[in-house]
């Protein structure tokens, strides 16, 4: 009789102890899962292409006034590049920041004209199901 209780108890005990491990398995699998989700939805909020995304006029603005801070005052080197010494980091430097202001003016357009379209679709499929 003692017997039979030790292996009950054995059984039971095997028992809550391999549902126990399924409970942690379980609960890893979630917060492994919530944690590469955490990781992504900080990637994504954080990265420049996004920001630009959520905020284009403060995007497109900030452009502007930091080419117009960088550019100011260095008219001069543009009207005779052969005689100045550092013409080629002018230039250089001028073409980049070209470069950057039309990247990002393309990129808040472009988000411009996809939340469009999002709106128009939206605004089509309002009127379907009505």
């Amino acid at each position: 009789m003692a017997k039979t209780n030790n292996r009950e108890n054995r059984d039971s005990l095997q028992d809550r102890k391999s549902a126990l491990e399924s409970e942690l398995d379980t609960i890893q699998k979630e917060l492994g899962g919530s944690w590469e989700e955490l990781k992504r939805q900080i990637r994504a909020r954080s990265h420049p292409k996004n920001l630009i995304i959520r905020y284009p006029i403060f995007s497109v603005s900030a452009a502007f006034f930091i080419g117009m801070w960088l550019g100011r005052g260095k008219s001069s080197s543009y009207s005779n590049p052969v005689y100045n010494g550092n013409s080629m980091r002018a230039l250089l430097a001028n073409e980049l920041k070209s470069i950057a202001v039309q990247k990002l003016a393309r990129s808040a357009f472009e988000h411009a004209e996809d939340a469009v379209n999002e709106w128009r679709a939206q605004r089509e499929a309002e009127e379907e199901t009505e």
